[in-house]
């Protein structure tokens, strides 16, 4: 079973709406795959659809009536949610936080006009910003409704909020493997990098998934990397940088490696 029919039949044992959930999780494949080809107008539109979806969820969740997510009044589902009494922290968050970052990101995608006339190009940080934030949002409705143990909790959050690079596979030991071949040890560490990120990775762990065993050359061209601004390394290890987040971007757009 997959992370997301894992979720799926999970939501639903709680009694929550199979469109909802489905509908949510189409929307949220939609801003992973253009927040990986840097269309910055169409992750804003699928981030603005996803959170009134959230919306939908967690009304559906505390009230336990159904909505009709073809008719979701975004203004009055955060009111009606803010107005609900809040008696513990799971509470607040549901009925409170989580309306307020669906609220910024409207904001966002209202003030490009995204849904309307095309007036100002959304920036990579409007992008970085509106996954973020759906990535937290989803992770808070699978940590607070889920019904998963801590450990379990972690796992599928964590996988949601991992770069999809399907050449880059993952083993039933944990170990991964870099699938690609015809690509410079600069520019195929950059996708190792990317597909962690925020994580940072140390050298031998670099190497184990390039399955490349000159270190000393990987640790130079890793140092053009840095002198370049596109890492940065500390004693815990290597992270990429926006500006090497950016080139990573342009790299997996321009050969094609997405989903």
């Amino acid at each position: 079973m997959s992370l997301y029919e894992d979720i799926l039949t999970k939501f639903i044992s709680v009694g929550l709406q199979r469109i909802i959930v489905e509908r949510l999780i189409e929307e949220y494949k939609e801003i992973r795959k253009e927040s990986l080809l840097s269309d910055a107008e169409e992750v804003a539109l699928h981030s603005g659809r996803f959170s009134d979806l959230i919306l939908a969820l967690v009304m559906n969740y505390v009230s336990g009536t159904d909505i009709n997510i073809d008719e979701i009044h975004t203004e009055e589902l955060i009111n009606s949610l803010e107005q609900m009494p809040k008696n513990n922290s799971s509470e607040s968050i549901l009925t409170l936080a989580i309306p307020r970052v669906v609220k910024s990101i409207h904001s966002i995608r209202n003030k490009k006009d995204v849904a309307h006339v095309k007036t100002v190009d959304p920036d990579f940080y409007d992008i970085y910003y509106c996954e973020s934030a759906c990535n937290w949002l989803f992770s808070q409705i699978v940590n607070l409704i889920y019904g998963a143990d801590i450990d379990e909790s972690g796992r599928i959050i964590n996988s949601l909020c991992e770069k999809r690079i399907p050449w880059i596979e993952k083993f039933d030991d944990g170990s991964y493997l870099l699938l690609i071949r015809d690509m410079n040890i600069i520019d195929k560490s950059l996708v190792v990098l990317y597909k962690f990120y925020p994580k940072r990775k140390n050298i031998d762990e670099i190497l184990s998934i390039l399955d490349y065993g000159n270190r000393k050359y990987l640790s130079s061209q890793l140092e053009k990397l840095k002198e370049n601004k596109e890492i940065h390394i500390n004693e815990t290890g290597i992270v990429l940088t926006a500006l090497g987040l950016r080139k990573a971007e342009v790299l997996l757009t321009s050969i094609n490696y997405f989903i």
